[in-house]
């Protein structure tokens, strides 16, 4: 303690909502952990301070705490440190200066107990400080006085070893202001002395993170408090979980970030009316084994109740908690309260919570690409429920309750006896509010047989998302294949801005399915000139107190530099404030600064300073050129185009968050004025089936919309005879659609006869595994190809520009000439007229690679010659070019 004032009902488990940015599960490893050999998975035990705090500790309740341990299984589920906190001293002996218990409520002595909870397979634990007085001395009035270690830490020390205890608690208790400590020497003097004992004691430190004791609690302690006293109330509980989200690289096995004790049983926890009772304890409980921090229970086992027992003593959530791996989890995502936290299990297993922190029911969900997972197939188990339950193939999905905590443990592989074991069902996105948009229904056959005649029936949300065309057909998935439906949905104006699980009914020829569309309806995309201040964020998360709209994070009118800013957004660092723009903006200026309330700050903790990111989708955009201090601003200008969620993240400045109040400000957002339409495909489109031109001719109504006297009749005939596939359904052209650049990567990567791919996962980041062509984007990445966007990102959904094509087989001959017909390669043929690709620019991206297509003769499909470089590519004109590419046969230009 530190006696400071504080200032599910599953959906398809191949499911998914709203499109998460993963933060990575990787943490780094606990460095330079106390060398004591001890905690090398997270201590689990009772304290008394939560239960009976000062005056009502005695040894009666100490030893049923013990007898409570062992009576009702817990011992055997790991509890096995009874530590008795603060009030158990009677002072110490003024000749031998050595600590005793109060005697009257301990009249057999601490010995005592240790022998008892010895005998019952249990350890004892016991509270000392390094000052000179303890914390109850302050805050409770306790009257026995000289009870701290200072100047008696090797007394102590063999006292404890003495009385056979195994755990010691060392509570800072206003040392610095007593007798004008620092902590870490102080907390250094008792772990040296403990070394010297003969007995193994655990060593745990309390100064409730006022000095960031996880960036040097590894190789003093066994674990330090990172927070003040934990209280029995869900916001105090809430507040601890959102406080841990940046420590998980600090903690691991003989070094542990402690979140505080639990208070399961008390307060709210132990309140039967609480609607949440239930609920509120197994994310309490599930959220710390996450955590992977040490649990303590502070409440009367004896009388907990058998619901409450049965959540404590979940042997499979328990395991997760004392993993041998030991990493922390992350936090993945946190959208207003629903959030993805996920942890790497030592036996290559991912524990996942879908935590809902909000008063309502929701759908929480994650991709497994988000997660940072390999592989296209886990089996999730439900660890409450000691289950499992379904076959994951893309994300991880749970509809949860108010208040509530859905766990998965994955492992890698399939059980074809779960939903999702013949054909997986997926597909997620976002609309918004009173919009309309397509989105991916993807049906993964996990079977080495075709599945033939399949249906797919979509269902709305009532009153919120209707389903435009959700009766959909695809006539053949092949064994170990894929195919993509697209399904047109539309969200009413007044739809809560929530994640809506609807309704999927797959049949086909001898088996049926159902899965999930999971889709997050968001505020309306942006349109015109706005103030970002009047768009509602996504999430917006603070390091202390919470962000404001249009005012500091003190409630005040924004201000830097004695000037008073109308609207914007205060908080302090670090924090994030996420915004959906929809791809539909094209700029945001602004400034940020540091408010003028924090009046520079103070010698005791410090002075304000932060540093800003703005990133569009995961890639930073902006960043500041320094750190900022008290009245400084900086001001910026971003580029926006094609951003979907934009973040403003203000950092610490590299040093404590005190006083870092960060103002966003003045931020002015231009977007076009409508919403542009994303290119449909008239028809769903499983995976392309493309081959080098060996595969035998289709039948005769394939392409038959074709007419003969089309421009690229001969091309496209030449297709239909090597049995070349662009990706509809029905094998038909359609010549003047768009092509996308995932078919694009298909059509290439086939073409080049299926190279073995050997690039990291980490190219084409934005691309998930679950992706039809990933394999093909992979191959991309691997053979030093460009598919057109700057910042090397893929963006598959967009039509592929004539300018990208140019370059990509470019680089396509240059890096893989074998894959390219000599003609084709770049042999410094003779220039053709300067009227060709007039209307290009040289200085352009793709000046160079449009150039030589010049010199090689090639053209990509205008009549006049030119190239028009961003204009998209239609089906028609690669075809042509492919033709081409395979039969050594360039068009000649006038």
């Amino acid at each position: 303690m530190s006696y400071r004032k504080l200032a599910p009902k599953l959906v398809s488990a191949a499911s998914t909502a709203a499109v998460f940015l993963g933060m990575g599960l990787i943490s780094m490893p606990a460095a330079n952990a106390l060398d004591n050999d001890l905690a090398k998975t997270p201590p689990m035990g009772w304290n008394s301070w939560n239960q009976v705090r000062c005056y009502d500790l005695n040894e009666e309740v100490v030893k049923t705490a013990i007898d409570s341990i062992a009576d009702r299984g817990l011992a055997e589920k790991g509890y096995e440190y009874v530590v008795i906190d603060d009030c158990w001293q009677g002072g110490r002996d003024p000749d031998t200066n050595k600590l005793f218990s109060d005697k009257e409520r301990f009249p057999h002595g601490i010995k005592w107990l240790a022998d008892y909870a010895h005998s019952r397979g249990l350890k004892l634990g016991i509270y000392g400080v390094p000052g000179d007085e303890t914390c109850a001395n302050h805050w409770d009035s306790y009257k026995i006085k000289n009870l701290g270690s200072y100047g008696y830490e090797e007394i102590d020390a063999k006292t404890y070893e003495e009385w056979g205890v195994d755990y010691l608690k060392y509570d800072w208790c206003r040392a610095d202001e007593t007798l004008g400590l620092k902590r870490q020497p102080s907390f250094k003097k008792m772990r040296d002395e403990l070394a010297k004992l003969n007995r193994p004691i655990v060593y745990g430190i309390s100064e409730y993170g006022d000095e960031n004791p996880w960036e040097w609690g590894n190789g003093v302690a066994n674990l330090w408090r990172t927070t003040h006293d934990i209280q029995p109330t869900w916001g105090s509980v809430k507040h601890i979980i959102d406080s841990q989200a940046p420590l998980a690289k600090y903690s691991g096995p003989g070094g542990w970030n402690d979140p505080d004790m639990l208070q399961i049983g008390n307060g709210s926890f132990g309140n039967k009316q609480n609607p949440n009772y239930l609920a509120e304890n197994r994310s309490h409980f599930g959220m710390w084994s996450m955590l992977a921090a040490p649990l303590f229970l502070g409440t009367d086992i004896s009388r907990l109740p058998d619901e409450i027992v049965e959540i404590v003593g979940n042997e499979e959530v328990v395991a997760l908690d004392q993993d041998a791996l030991g990493k922390q989890a992350s936090r993945i995502a946190n959208r207003n309260g629903l959030e993805v936290w996920a942890r790497p299990l030592a036996n290559g297993d991912t524990a996942v919570a879908l935590f809902n922190s909000t008063n309502r029911p929701a759908t929480v969900s994650t991709t497994l690409a988000d997660l940072g997972l390999e592989g296209n197939s886990y089996v999730a188990r439900d660890l409450w429920n000691k289950r499992d339950v379904a076959n994951l193939h893309d994300v991880v999905s749970a509809e949860v309750g108010a208040r509530d905590t859905v766990i998965y443990r994955l492992r890698p592989g399939a059980d074809k006896t779960l939903p999702g074991g013949v054909l997986g069902v997926d597909g997620s996105g976002v609309v918004g509010q009173g919009e309309e948009t397509s989105l991916n229904v993807k049906l993964s056959n996990y079977t080495d047989e075709a599945l033939t005649d399949l249906r797919v029936e979509v269902t709305g949300a009532e009153n919120a998302v209707a389903v435009v065309d959700g009766s959909l057909s695809v006539k053949r998935v092949a064994g170990g294949e894929s195919a993509t439906l697209r399904v047109k949905l539309r969200a009413s104006e007044d739809a809560v801005k929530q994640n809506y699980a609807l309704p999927v009914r797959v049949t086909w020829q001898g088996g049926e399915t159902e899965g999930t569309l999971n889709v997050a309806v968001s505020t309306a995309t942006p349109k015109g000139e706005q103030d970002l201040a009047d768009i509602e964020p996504l999430s917006a998360t603070s390091g202390w107190a919470r962000v404001q709209r249009n005012k500091s994070v003190d409630g005040n009118p924004l201000m830097i530099n004695g000037k008073v800013y109308e609207t914007g957004y205060g908080a302090n660092s670090p924090s994030d404030i996420e915004f959906r723009l929809g791809a539909n903006c094209k700029t945001l200026t602004g400034k940020l600064g540091v408010d003028d309330d924090t009046k520079g700050g103070d010698p005791k903790w410090g002075h304000p300073s932060i540093n800003g990111v703005i990133s569009g989708d995961g890639t930073t955009l902006w960043e500041t050129s320094k750190v900022l201090r008290y009245q400084e601003v900086e001001e910026f200008t971003v580029d926006v185009t094609g951003v979907q969620t934009l973040k403003l993240h203000a950092g610490i400045g590299g040093d404590k968050n005190s006083y870092d109040h960060a103002d966003w400000v003045d931020l002015r957002l231009t977007c076009n004025d409508e919403v542009a339409v994303e290119p449909e495909e008239p028809h769903p489109a499983p995976e392309m089936e493309l081959v080098r031109a060996e595969a035998a001719a289709p039948e005769a109504a394939v392409f038959a919309d074709v007419a003969a006297n089309r421009m690229f009749a001969g091309e496209i005939a030449w297709m239909r005879e090597k049995g070349i596939s662009t990706g509809w359904e029905d094998g038909t052209f359609r010549p003047n659609d768009q092509i996308r650049r995932d078919a694009m990567a298909a059509f290439l990567y086939r073409l080049a006869g299926s190279p073995e791919v050997k690039t990291s996962p980490r190219a084409f980041k934005d691309v998930p595994r679950s992706h039809p062509f990933y394999k093909e984007i992979q191959w991309m990445r691997a053979s030093g190809l460009s598919t057109g966007w700057d910042d090397g990102t893929y963006r598959p959904n967009e039509p592929v520009k004539r300018d990208a094509m140019a370059a990509f087989l470019h680089r396509l001959c240059t890096n893989s000439p074998e894959v390219c017909s000599p003609a084709f390669q770049d042999k410094g043929m003779e220039s053709v007229p300067a009227m060709q690709f007039t209307d290009v620019n040289e200085d352009t991206v793709f000046g160079a690679d449009i150039a030589w297509l010049s010199r090689t003769k090639v053209t990509t499909g205008w009549e006049d010659g030119t190239f028009r470089p961003n204009e998209p590519i239609t089906r028609d004109a690669m075809a042509a070019f492919l033709y081409r590419l395979v039969n050594n046969q360039w068009q000649e230009k006038e």
